[in-house]
């Protein structure tokens, strides 16, 4: 898992590729980039999806495309490949927010509730 700022990049698969043998179902995005820079043209671009790959020997970029059967770069993964697919996701903060006070989540049915910790504040 990598982060900056706007992007969360997590790895899906090594040696797999975002090739399909459906025509316009991968974009080639660029040549000679890095991870960070891959993933935020595939970011960046409203024609991926939000899985991208890219070559490690050469830093191939491409994703597979919105909407298309290739959106998560799964057409082919029996196609052996040097790149790696990774999922990119925008990094939001997390947000919490009081529901209720005075309420717990008990419940009289068993296995409805699942402790997480003690004393945490």
């Amino acid at each position: 898992v990598t982060e900056n700022s706007k992007i969360i990049i997590r790895i899906v698969a090594e040696n797999q590729s975002c090739w399909s043998p459906t025509e316009g179902s991968r974009l080639e995005l660029a040549h000679g980039v890095t991870l960070n820079q891959c993933a935020q043209l595939t970011y960046n671009n409203e024609k991926c999806g939000t899985v991208f790959e890219l070559g490690g020997s050469n830093g191939w970029c491409g994703c597979g495309v919105a909407g298309t059967t290739n959106e998560f770069c799964a057409d082919d993964i029996e196609y052996s490949s040097t790149s790696s697919v990774y999922k990119v996701t925008e990094n939001s903060k997390i947000i919490i927010r009081i529901v209720a006070e005075n309420q717990s989540c008990w419940s009289p049915t068993e296995g409805s509730r699942l402790e997480l910790a003690h004393g945490v504040t």
